[in-house]
């Protein structure tokens, strides 16, 4: 019996695509160990996910790596939509806005799966702390279960190959048409030992892990291992995909485009870098079985299909770089979580056609939401319980993007279907494709007293699935009180992410969006929407307010050391407000550095920018002001009055676990 080298870590994940990036991304920001293991060689080379929603932009930019992508990406900023006339002649018959204005500070970005990889690799390895190993195929995993309770143990067992250089990278833009899937579904079942013929093919190690997050595509290892499949239909429709130089005449190449023929099918068209476009095309060809015949799919029958639809234009080309092809349909596995342990996220529980763009963005979202709360356990800032919250955060949204999908998938693929009104159809999904109007259920994360309506995305919809409130084991995901005050900030809305405005920073005049406020750390953040301070009623009000702040009985003090940032936007004349004037826990001093001198700002002129109104469009009123808790993730999480602190001390109370003397106190 050949010996294997045993090793212990925080948190394992397995799959190193977009949604396990993130999720390192996430432990790199934490004093956790991790580890994240790819079967494959290196990243991608091209081709594959290629779209970048708002809402993916403004997390990409949380962590400090959003400039790359802007820079390579091709923005899109119209869609057209081309339909048959009466003679069946194509014809450009709408032009609409990609997003809806003002939903965000970001637009699409259209840049292939490698580099969007490589963009997250690149941080990653600035940070030094979490580095993707190569070439390790997990091969059996052992769950021994665990005392909830049990913070120290390693209940989880994942018996990993290294087959070969675990540093190997592919070069930003390979020419590899495709890429071959080796996931091995194979379960090995527990006790059965490894041989020293196994050990000839490669070196062995099992991982001891407090945590795992399978990332690892539709194909998963990870969700097999636990028994779990995804459930849903395959329709008929078959697309090919292809990436290609375009030599032709059609007038709206650089646009994304709807294309549909009188009966011949449909395309999508989609511009990209380096004078790409990458082409949807609707074939329908199957076996006599009935099964996807992909021996019959190819470039070249991809480009006959395209020209057919696009008649009476042309179309060819002599440089393909990637394609591939896929059945449109929509599942969802039933659970997202084992025991709150182990976890899935991203393909590996929801998949759906790339007909929207909405596959890679969600699967970061996935992980975006589950990262800091796994991480947050681990160093034992947060109570074990808030894991319970990923499965109905995460899985509702999965269940209305399938409804979605559904819904739009037919629109483009069902001739019997009517596109004429092509902006009706975008403007009923454009906030849930940017992914800003993310909404989750009340739970200790989220206060808000008013019951999760039903999306609009699936109300008539005849899709398998429905938006319906997930299950829970117990009353954690529950409303519970105290709940948000939604008439103090009429535009703000608890669950969903905080919006972002320009205010002036009151030490140096420079307009600063809040979202600059909120990166992604960790941190909790308190944002003091401090009224008027030109009214001395006012004032005095926010200075009592910092005195309770200060107090050594204030909940501050209970949690770790700058685990809890205060911020102070207030609606005065910035020129009438002294911000050393203001209470020191508001620009807290440190005996090396100083007063920090950004944490005030105005909601007033800026000398370049004008006045961006944040309180308005906030919908707080400009006197009185009130708090907002965002989480670490800039999804909201309460809403109360500035004098309503016991609300505030309640709420962290059922998230957060208070400090012990190593963990330091607070800096005031």
């Amino acid at each position: 019996m050949a010996d294997i080298k045993e090793s212990h870590t925080d948190l394992l994940i397995i799959g190193a695509g977009p949604a396990g990036l993130i999720t390192a991304a996430w432990a790199s920001q934490y004093n956790i160990s991790a580890r994240i293991i790819d079967k494959k060689a290196s990243r991608i080379p091209n081709g594959h996910a290629d779209g970048l929603q708002p809402r993916t932009l403004e997390i990409f930019d949380s962590f400090g790596f959003v400039d790359q992508p802007l820079k390579e990406g091709c923005h899109e900023t119209e869609i057209c939509s081309w339909n048959p006339d009466s003679s069946g002649t194509l014809q450009r018959t709408q032009r609409v806005v990609s997003q809806k204005p003002g939903i965000s500070r970001f637009q699409v970005i259209i840049l292939h799966q490698g580099a969007i990889e490589q963009t997250v690799l690149d941080f990653l390895k600035l940070g030094g702390r979490v580095e993707v190993e190569r070439n390790v195929m997990p091969e059996r995993l052992e769950w021994e279960g665990c005392n909830p309770s049990d913070r120290d143990s390693h209940p989880i067992a994942v018996t990993v190959r290294h087959t070969g250089d675990t540093t190997s990278r592919q070069p930003l833009n390979g020419t590899n048409p495709k890429t071959t899937n080796l996931a091995s579904d194979r379960v090995v079942a527990n006790g059965i030992a490894l041989t020293g013929q196994d050990e000839a093919k490669g070196r062995l190690e099992r991982i001891r892990a407090k945590y795992v997050v399978g990332c690892d595509g539709a194909h998963s290892w990870t969700r097999t291992q636990l028994g779990l499949s995804l459930e849903g239909k395959m329709t008929h429709h078959i697309c090919g995909v292809m990436d290609i130089v375009p030599l032709t005449n059609f007038p709206d190449i650089r646009q994304s485009c709807a294309i549909h023929s009188a009966s011949s099918g449909s395309i999508m068209i989609v511009p990209r870098e380096r004078r790409l476009v990458r082409f949807y095309i609707q074939m329908d060809d199957t076996s006599n079985s009935g099964i996807l015949d992909r021996s019959r799919i190819n470039p070249e029958s991809m480009l006959k299909a395209a020209q057919t639809i696009m008649k009476p234009y042309t179309l060819s080309f002599k440089y393909c770089e990637w394609w591939s092809v896929y059945r449109v349909g929509q599942r969802v596995a039933p659970k997202f979580s084992v025991d709150e342990r182990l976890f899935l996220a991203g393909d590996a529980v929801h998949t759906h056609s790339p007909t929207l763009g909405q596959g890679m963005n969600v699967s970061m979202q996935d992980t975006y939401n589950l990262g800091w709360k796994i991480c947050g356990v681990i160093n034992r800032t947060l109570k074990p319980e808030i894991l319970e919250t990923y499965q109905p955060e995460r899985r509702q949204i999965a269940l209305e993007l399938i409804a979605m999908d559904h819904e739009v998938s037919k629109f483009y693929y069902d001739n019997s279907i009517s596109r004429k009104d092509f902006q009706s159809q975008r403007e009923r999904f454009y906030e849930f494709l940017s992914g800003v109007s993310v909404k989750y259920g009340p739970s200790a994360l989220v206060k808000d007293s008013s019951a999760r309506s039903r999306s609009p995305l699936t109300s008539g919809s005849s899709s398998t699935y429905t938006a319906e409130p997930s299950q829970t084991s117990n009353n954690f995901c529950e409303p519970e009180k105290p709940t948000s005050s939604r008439n103090l900030a009429t535009n703000i809305y608890p669950s969903v992410r905080i919006p972002s405005f320009k205010v002036v920073n009151q030490g140096d005049a420079c307009p600063t969006h809040i979202a600059s406020l909120l990166p992604s750390t960790g941190q909790w953040r308190i944002l003091i929407f401090a009224g008027d301070l030109s009214f001395r009623s006012q004032f005095a009000r926010i200075q009592a307010l910092g005195s309770h702040l200060a107090a050594p009985s204030s909940f501050l003090h209970l949690y770790p050391a700058n685990l809890i940032e205060v911020y102070t936007i207030h609606s005065a004349s910035r020129a009438r407000v002294e911000l050393l004037d203001l209470h020191e826990v508001f620009h807290p001093w440190d005996e090396d550095a100083g007063y920090d001198y950004w944490k005030v700002y105005a909601d007033d002129d800026s000398w370049h920018e004008g006045f961006a109104d944040a309180y308005g469009a906030y919908g707080i009123d400009r006197k009185d002001g009130c708090l907002v808790v965002c989480r670490p993730d800039q999804h909201v999480g309460l809403i109360c009055g500035v004098d309503e602190l016991s609300v505030v001390e309640e709420y962290f109370k059922g998230i957060l676990i208070q400090r012990s003397d190593t963990q330091g106190r607070r800096k005031l």
